[in-house]
């Protein structure tokens, strides 16, 4: 006993530990964050967060979209799990659903959104197959079946084990007792798993609430919380500060669930044994419920289905040929699982060690902005070419373009320093107020999300880094690049050095100049813009209209530019 007990201690303290590094450690410093400052304890940050625009409106949209997934997708999972354990379908089919059900589960959230796009979208496989497009995939519609698809799994898989406990000898006495069938399912079925029930709903519920790989790719202008923590925290300008408030109050919530299911705990049914029975025959359930399980499971395939075939097509939408060549291309990348370890890597440290404070940078790569088109979109919708950043403002492209949100990217910042170098503050406010108005659910939060766009023919024009379009023209897709008439501007990176001691800043700045000296013909090839003295690329790689911001770029000038931008918002 003494020996059990020491065992159980143990467990117990390694248990403990784990939690308090992982979980109240990280907790407590993230409340620590949003309330003091350089000068103490402050309020500050979370009446700027709650006052700032637009924030209410995305807690509440998160709020909406997440409690009415959560709700279709507790019902589709209980509806699954009912067929495989209360009809007599044919058991490799109920095999079938339960393997299919939690098949989501083994992809990113990125993936849904893209599968969405290319299933539902202007150039989707389903869209072509019916002939049109059958909703509009960017907002709501979007995010709801996102976050259906990505919760399905967990749901079902809360709802399915559970009904593998209850006793469906129950319903036999429920029925000697005179109950009809409605009171029979209430009592034998819905009651015992009440508890489960709210659970699959509260962890759909966050799941959906706390996501932004599905509203980064499909969210549009339908702004939700997780959209505002990753532009406070991961955007142009980051503030941890802010970060930290947004993600305390997305918290929140979870202090009600966690009483709502200590409450729902005295629900729970246990049973002293669990008997075996066959199920009464009845051709209708079986019928029903195997066709509406069979249409849920083809509903999930089919947005997945691409996935399956692009990887074996030259260029989807354009070249449908058949081609092994993207993965002859990913087999042949040497540096691949490098790329994979160093990602594990810095995000390991980044979670253990969180923020760093930067020693010294220097100059390693720079980026140019340009119009980027899919000409063949331009040519089925017969719109003309734009010269000019001014002529995405034209009503002949409202709803055909896709710019970058600069609270989210600093690509955006190309954009708007062309626009305010060229035509003034005043003007540019009102010309980048009809750029949002056309582009509508295509403000996007990544820097290369309008050339994504742009490829999938979503859009027909769109805004970003020049090196990327030439690449694609380079690659036989149907995109060019247009360098706009206020001319092409650039934003430089650096590599910093992360503040150690003296004796280690100095090796690391070794290091820094190393990988300046020795890789920037390397990157040259990628990010052909010359910076130091000596260094020239291919005329072809030259931009047309290269120009300098007139001010020194800085964050208080990227902020006041920030703050125009949201001005312009409708």
């Amino acid at each position: 006993m003494k020996t059990k007990n020491r065992e159980l201690k143990i467990i117990f303290m390694v248990t403990g530990a784990l939690f308090a590094l992982f979980l109240v450690y990280p907790t407590v410093r993230l409340l620590l964050k949003s309330i003091l400052s350089e000068n103490g304890m402050t309020m500050e940050f979370y009446h700027s967060v709650l006052t700032q625009k637009g924030f209410l409106k995305a807690l509440g949209n998160s709020f909406l979209i997440a409690g009415v997934s959560a709700l279709l997708t507790t019902g589709l999972a209980f509806f699954l799990a009912y067929t495989i354990h209360y009809t007599n379908i044919n058991a490799k089919f109920k095999e079938g659903i339960e393997k299919a059900a939690v098949l989501p589960m083994f992809l990113p959230t990125l993936t849904y959104g893209f599968a969405i796009i290319y299933s539902f979208g202007k150039q989707g496989l389903l869209t072509k197959l019916f002939g049109r497009q059958l909703f509009d995939i960017y907002g709501f519609n979007g995010l709801l079946i996102g976050y259906i698809i990505y919760t399905l799994p967990v749901s079902f898989l809360l709802i399915h084990n559970t009904m593998g406990y209850i006793d469906k000898k129950f319903m036999i006495v429920s029925r000697i007792m005179g109950d009809n069938r409605v009171s029979t399912f209430m009592m034998t079925i819905f009651r015992p798993l009440a508890g489960t029930l709210m659970a699959s709903f509260i962890q759909s519920f966050f799941l959906c609430f706390t996501d932004f790989g599905i509203p980064a790719s499909v969210g549009g202008k339908f702004e939700v919380i997780a959209s505002v923590l990753y532009s406070q925290m991961l955007g142009s300008v980051p503030d941890f500060h802010k970060g930290s408030v947004v993600a305390v109050m997305m918290l929140l919530p979870s202090i009600v669930s966690i009483a709502l299911l200590r409450y729902l705990e005295k629900y729970n049914v246990r049973y002293q044994k669990i008997s075996v029975m066959e199920l009464p025959k009845n051709r209708g359930r079986d019928w029903l419920c195997g066709i509406g399980s069979g249409l849920i499971i083809l509903g999930v395939l089919s947005i997945f289905a691409v996935i399956f075939i692009v990887p074996f097509v030259q260029d989807w939408p354009y070249q449908t040929g058949f081609s092994m060549e993207h993965f002859r291309a990913v087999f042949q990348d040497a540096g691949l699982m490098g790329v994979y370890k160093n990602s594990l890597y810095v995000a390991l440290l980044t979670a253990v060690f969180g923020t760093l404070a930067a020693y010294g940078s220097a100059l390693i790569t720079a980026q140019e902005g340009t119009l980027i088109v899919n000409t063949e979109q331009m040519e089925a919708e017969n719109l003309d070419m734009p010269k000019s950043i001014k002529d995405l403002a034209n009503p002949e492209y409202k709803g055909k373009i896709a710019v970058t949100d600069i609270t989210s990217s600093s690509t955006a910042w190309l954009l708007i320093q062309g626009l305010i170098s060229e035509y003034g503050e005043e003007e540019a406010k009102e010309i980048l107020t009809d750029i949002y108005a056309n582009a509508g659910d295509h403000l996007e939060e990544s820097g290369s999300g309008p050339l994504k766009l742009v490829r999938a023919g979503e859009v027909a024009i769109g805004f970003g880094l020049r090196q990327q379009a030439v690449a694609d023209k380079e690659k036989g897709l149907p995109v060019d690049y247009i360098d706009p008439e206020e001319g092409n501007f650039t934003l430089t990176e650096s590599v910093a050095v992360v503040n150690k001691s003296e004796e280690k800043n100095a090796k690391a700045m070794e290091m820094a100049e190393c990988i300046i000296k020795n890789g920037r013909e390397e990157l040259l090839k990628s990010y052909p813009i010359p910076l130091y003295e000596g260094e020239s690329v291919p005329e072809t790689e030259k931009s047309g209209n290269p120009k300098t911001f007139p001010e020194k770029l800085t964050v208080d000038l990227l902020k006041k530019h920030q703050e125009l931008s949201e001005s312009c918002k409708k």
